[in-house]
């Protein structure tokens, strides 16, 4: 194995270098200290494998440079773009389906500047798994490396993990979000429910995508739909959420009251619109209101 010497950037390039050739590279990240080849070594992925004596079942995770790069390997989902613009760079783990291939992996931008000059100068996404024998401890300095997986990689890169804590693991690939690890990361998304069809009663409420939790509030007032956007903020307020955290709207379009039915559909839209976000499952998308018939009709 190579020692490092020299500056950090020539650091870099020596270990860049290394994994462009098929070899195995142990570098920090923001989360904890990983083990890595380029992705699509397999020959070198099969002995990040055996170093750290992880079972062949547990898919390696990945890290990109950018979300470009995402974008070129996985089925990139609407909720997907909304937490990859919130918490990367940084210690999110987000498991999509692959364009290619009947399989899933997980994606991650490293909030680390020498992780990302290290996939940069690769020219290729790289393995980016922790660097210690499957069920111990991760590690957070080189000083804490196992001494029996550093002889078996090429190079080892010296630097800092701010963070200390593994990623957290999140699961896209079906209608149902799972987390599958809480790591570094508490995600927090909602999907807002809107109820104006009812004459002088406004129902709001938030669930939480990932714990299925719900918060709810009903108004029921001479104001009536009114009363909505009011309620929003209340309900996001006193649950401490933020309005920026919504990652998509279902909204009662009706039948129902006209001004009920016709101010929650309004809302829903602006909302949708202004976050960028599905109402009642479809982007950029109008959703029209259905009114009551009246009895004049």
């Amino acid at each position: 194995m190579k020692k490092q010497e020299g500056s950090k950037s020539s650091a870099i390039k020596i270990a860049a270098d290394i994994l462009k050739k098929g070899g195995i590279v142990i570098f920090p990240t923001d989360t904890v200290y990983g083990i890595g080849s380029i992705s699509h070594e397999k020959e070198s992925i099969s002995k990040i494998y055996q170093i750290k004596s992880r079972p062949k079942n547990l898919p390696l995770p990945v890290l990109i440079a950018d979300a470009k790069q995402l974008e070129q390997l996985a089925i990139v989902t609407p909720l997907a773009k909304r937490l990859a613009g919130r918490y990367w760079p940084g210690g999110l783990t987000i498991v999509l389906k692959l364009k290619t291939k009947k399989q899933s992996l997980g994606f991650r931008i490293p909030d680390s500047k020498t992780t990302r000059d290290l996939i940069t100068m690769a020219g290729a996404p790289i393995i980016g798994t922790s660097a210690n024998l499957h069920g111990r401890p991760s590690v957070k300095t080189s000083k804490e490396l196992d001494q029996e997986i550093v002889s078996k990689v090429d190079y080892v890169l010296e630097g800092e993990c701010k963070g200390g804590v593994e990623s957290t693991v999140i699961d896209l690939t079906s209608k149902t979000p799972k987390v599958i690890r809480q790591g570094i990361v508490k995600v927090k998304s909602f999907t807002l429910q809107i109820e104006t069809v009812e004459r002088e009663k406004v129902k709001v409420e938030l669930k939480d995508n990932f714990s299925f939790k719900k918060y709810q509030l009903t108004v029921t007032q001479q104001t009536g739909s009114q009363a909505l956007i009011p309620a929003i903020i209340k309900i996001a307020k006193n649950n401490k959420f933020k309005i920026a955290e919504i990652d998509a709207i279902n909204v009662n379009n009706g039948p129902g009251s006209f001004t009920g039915t016709r101010v929650g559909v309004a809302v829903a839209n602006a909302l949708g619109y202004a976050l960028a976000i599905p109402v009642n499952g479809e982007i950029g998308k109008i959703t029209l209101p259905i009114y009551e018939k009246s009895k004049f009709d």
